[in-house]
């Protein structure tokens, strides 16, 4: 099936986003992902279980403001693969964006204007409005983004004297995450979330050369420019809530994906499949399909220990939002 290409491409996808709401009933929550009819793969979502679908191919990041669905994707034209994003139903080409590497890192609102980040044959760029944008100037690379407040958070690396170093932009003026590891890491890449005005990064890096010549990657977790956690691995996504920070990727086991909450194990979060994870209230919650082609997500863990929720069969679940 048509799915089956993005398969690698949605274990390496980076990102959470992060809002405010709910009701007192519990969060709502948000799917997106795909179904699959007459061979075909079309995009589709989830609203507390209840699917729409979508003039298109598949969803891959989505989020909501004021119960209103924000969601980007490809939609299938002359056998080729378009960036697209929806707004509700309603569909709008995202000019560039290419599905290599990790496609579509972010979707994020604010003021209503729209502001999707993703690959291009020239490498990640941004898009407001489905208006692609210049990179901050002193730019080497951007990895992810975050509209709030009035500002955009930009992550990403600059050149200094020929060494590439992580840091941020508050509208495109740069802030500087000081390396304060005891080695001189080779970064590669980095996630960005922010909550009540403070600013969230995830950095990871390969780190020095083991006596058995393997390198392993390192992940720290930043608040304000500040080190707050080292895991040995590579996070995938991560999300903070109520100030506790949640990292969760490929940290030494393969068959599950983990999370770490504030630098301590926290659970499993999702088989192979892994794509998206969000946190309500204390809780995770996971987009996940498996080999059974079965659309659903975890809640507080992966098959192991957590609780699954069943969205539906020949369908498949690829990233998650859920209120605050």
């Amino acid at each position: 099936m048509v799915f089956m290409r993005f398969l690698a491409v949605i274990f390496i996808c980076f990102i959470f986003n992060s809002c405010s709401g709910g009701t007192e009933t519990g969060p709502n929550v948000y799917v997106g992902g795909a179904y699959s009819t007459d061979s075909l793969d079309r995009a589709c979502y989830w609203v507390n279980g209840k699917q729409y679908k979508l003039d298109g191919g598949i969803v891959r990041v989505i989020t909501a403001v004021n119960n209103k669905v924000y969601m980007a994707g490809f939609y299938r034209q002359d056998n080729e693969f378009k960036g697209c994003y929806w707004i509700g139903s309603a569909r709008y080409d995202l000019p560039g964006l290419v599905g290599g590497g990790f496609g579509i890192g972010r979707i994020s609102v604010m003021d209503n204007n729209v502001f999707v980040i993703g690959n291009t044959s020239d490498g990640v760029r941004y898009w407001i409005n489905g208006v692609m944008q210049e990179l901050p100037p002193d730019a080497y690379s951007i990895n992810d983004l975050y509209a709030i407040n009035g500002s955009l958070y930009i992550s990403g690396s600059y050149l200094d004297n020929g060494v590439i170093k992580p840091c941020y932009w508050i509208n495109k003026t740069r802030k500087e995450l000081p390396a304060i590891l005891d080695f001189n890491p080779e970064w590669i890449g980095s996630l960005i979330d922010i909550e009540n005005n403070k600013v969230y990064i995830v950095n990871c890096y390969i780190g020095p050369e083991r006596e058995d010549d393997r390198r392993e990657i390192i992940s720290v977790s930043w608040l304000n420019g500040i080190q707050q956690h080292v895991l040995e691995g590579a996070t995938f996504a991560f999300a903070v809530s109520n100030g506790d920070i949640f990292m969760c990727g490929d940290y030494g086991d393969r068959m599950y994906t983990k999370c770490y909450k504030n630098g301590v194990y926290y659970n499993s979060a999702s088989p192979n499949f892994f794509s998206r994870f969000a946190v309500s209230r204390g809780r995770t919650y996971t987009a996940a399909s498996g080999s059974d082609y079965k659309a659903g997500y975890f809640i507080d863990g992966g098959p192991a220990d957590g609780e699954r929720v069943e969205l539906g069969t020949g369908a498949y679940a690829v990233c998650i939002y859920v209120d605050r």
